[in-house]
């Protein structure tokens, strides 16, 4: 295996192509409704871990 192969890059950092985990739009479906904010399905996998950083420190949960 290549040092400079980005093969393992996936497994560490979300593919902002793909659609949030399940684990994810469960989390942030509660993150939403306890800060009185809509929810988007659509977000990606990166913007799901983004809004969820956001969502917690904005509930408290960080």
């Amino acid at each position: 295996m290549s040092e400079d192969s980005d093969s393992g890059r996936n497994n560490l950092w979300p593919d902002s192509a793909e659609t949030m985990t399940g684990a994810q739009r469960i989390y942030l479906q509660r993150l939403c409704e306890q800060a009185g904010v809509a929810f988007d399905d659509s977000w990606t996998e990166a913007q799901a871990l983004e809004r969820i950083k956001t969502l917690e420190a904005r509930t408290g949960k960080a």
